[in-house]
């Protein structure tokens, strides 16, 4: 079996994820900050290192603004509602993912906010010639770092100096880029930043997180209940994290990420970064050859991901894809992505979007030459 579904999530695991995980349901499996008794603590002071690794990981420096979630869409839209009310302004791009684009579409019908677009051609490039009148009143700009279709990496500082000049925050949604691009809240600017775990940062699926800057004012908690923190009042504490972290955690997830952070320092992100881009050219220069595909580009201005997408012009990709799981074992992703902005910016809407391409650090040079092998029987 070959996996290129990694922009879905990655697979497989580092092992000492799984290991982490088995450790914890096996040895430890207590409820952090519910109790006083001895595997409470532990459970809490795992939660503690997690939540400390991950803040160092994206500069932030008070890691008590870093909060778990259940995954980077729970994060998008807990910001989202705590923060914005009617007639709010918001400023956001025509690649955004579903994650970022339904809530605000929900937040426009039922609160009144009002959403403008930057317009993206078909390389994902912006259209920043009308900006200033798009920007002005905006409370919030809210992108995508990483494009889960093209892999486009979208411009941080410029979204950041266009905050600070309006005077709007700043929400990225890091989801594909957390852990394989270096991102540093403070450097960066970025007052709202969301992901996930299982994505680049090689953890276990069921746990996200957001991070607010220092510059971020309290946003109203997205939902209320019990923190194991002031139990004799009866409504939500202000405390940080706690404020935003109603329930019991997922802590066998936040016992694998903090094992794959741990196991991501020992590698580093460039070298992972390198692998998946070295990859992604060999794909493209074997594909490219094949007169009856088509590959999704990206303008030259922006770097991107290891993300490849494609589609043909006269065959169903749907089937194509079919047949590289059946007959090759060889398991892509199909379709939209969950991103229709970003198939209407780059006009492969008509033909049922893209097959999408995503290498790992575990993804091998033999791997793909067999790609680009069954690629070409395909084809012919």
């Amino acid at each position: 079996m070959i996996y290129l579904d990694n922009a879905a999530t990655t697979f497989p695991k580092p092992s000492c994820v799984v290991d982490a995980m088995a450790h914890f349901m096996t040895h430890v499996g207590a409820n952090p900050g519910r109790s006083a008794h001895t595997l409470s603590v532990e459970s809490a002071n795992l939660m503690f290192k997690c939540r400390k690794a991950l803040s160092n990981l994206i500069g932030q420096k008070d890691f008590l603004r870093t909060f778990f979630t259940q995954n980077a869409t729970m994060a998008i839209n807990t910001c989202l509602y705590g923060l914005l009310r009617e007639g709010d302004i918001v400023l956001t791009t025509s690649l955004e993912h579903n994650a970022l684009m339904r809530p605000l579409k929900m937040l426009e019908e039922k609160r009144g906010i009002k959403l403008r677009f930057i317009p993206c051609d078909t390389k994902c490039k912006m259209d920043t010639s009308n900006i200033k009148e798009l920007a002005r009143g905006a409370r919030l700009i809210a992108c995508v770092h990483g494009n889960n279709v093209t892999g486009a990496l979208m411009p941080l500082d410029f979204f950041a100096s266009l905050a600070k000049e309006v005077g709007a925050y700043l929400l990225v949604d890091a989801s594909q880029s957390a852990g394989l691009i270096d991102i540093n809240m403070q450097q960066n600017d970025i007052d709202m930043l969301c992901a996930s775990a299982h994505k680049g940062l090689y953890g276990p699926m069921g746990l996200g997180f957001f991070s607010l800057s220092s510059r971020m004012e309290q946003i109203e908690s997205f939902m209320q209940g019990g923190t194991g923190s002031r139990s004799e009042e009866e409504i939500q504490p202000n405390l940080l994290p706690d404020k935003y972290e109603s329930g019991t955690p997922n802590m066998p997830a936040i016992a694998g990420l903090y094992a794959a952070l741990k196991w991501r320092e020992g590698i580093g992100s460039k070298k992972i970064y390198v692998h998946e881009i070295a990859l992604k050219k060999q794909l493209e220069e074997g594909l490219k050859r094949l007169n009856s595909i088509s590959i999704c580009k990206v303008d030259k201005e922006y770097a991107t991901t290891g993300v490849l997408s494609c589609y043909f012009k006269h065959e169903t990709i749907s089937k194509i894809a079919q047949r590289l799981d059946k007959e090759y074992g060889i398991l892509t992703r199909v379709g939209l992505h969950c991103s229709p902005a970003t198939h209407k910016s780059i006009g492969t809407m008509r033909y049922g979007g893209t097959i999408r391409f995503a290498p790992s650090f575990f993804t091998t040079i033999h791997e793909i030459d067999s790609t680009i092998d069954a690629m070409k029987e395909i084809v012919k």
